[in-house]
């Protein structure tokens, strides 16, 4: 399914939610972007299936952390929370394209990894927790919900209403 117009990572996560919703209600799907070299292609594979693992029996947002190697100013940072698991921890914080001095101070202090935009969902627990964070978007989308065989018809007729801000959350 492609984009008829270009409105940014959160209608096209949202609008491929209800996709995958319409096929099974309790479907699960990864965001992948095409922008990583992935060297350690067995050890991905176990992070996306214990990402699934959680994702599936637990309704939580899974998102994927890159261990910091310097203090980069250009990407956003995870703060690691409590620990869930075997290399699976809460989020404590976000923090988007921080100032070189914070930057810095993440990377010393450990508990920091930068954000890969990789994440793993159920599309409901996904769709409920944008209906909690962005009701605009997900209002503008949500005829997509019942659109049946007509997504790709409906994606071209809601799309466009949608926002192309960047998200906050």
């Amino acid at each position: 399914i492609g984009e008829p117009v270009g409105r940014n990572t959160a209608p096209a996560i949202a609008a491929a939610a209800h996709a995958f919703a319409a096929e099974t209600r309790d479907a699960s799907f990864a965001v992948l972007p095409s922008d990583h070299a992935i060297d350690d292609e067995a050890a991905f594979a176990a992070d996306l299936e214990r990402g699934f693992r959680a994702a599936e029996s637990d309704p939580v947002l899974v998102t994927y952390g890159i261990h910091p190697t310097n203090p980069e100013t250009a990407l956003g940072y995870i703060r690691r929370g409590a620990a869930l698991g075997d290399r699976l921890f809460r989020v404590a914080a976000f923090t988007e394209k921080p100032s070189r001095e914070k930057a810095e101070a993440f990377l010393q202090s450990g508990d920091y990894s930068w954000n890969a935009g990789i994440f793993i969902w159920r599309a409901t627990v996904f769709l409920d927790a944008l209906e909690a964070s962005r009701p605009e978007l997900f209002r503008t989308l949500l005829p997509l919900a019942h659109a049946g065989d007509g997504f790709e018809s409906g994606l071209e007729r809601v799309l466009p209403a949608c926002s192309s801000a960047r998200p906050t959350w």
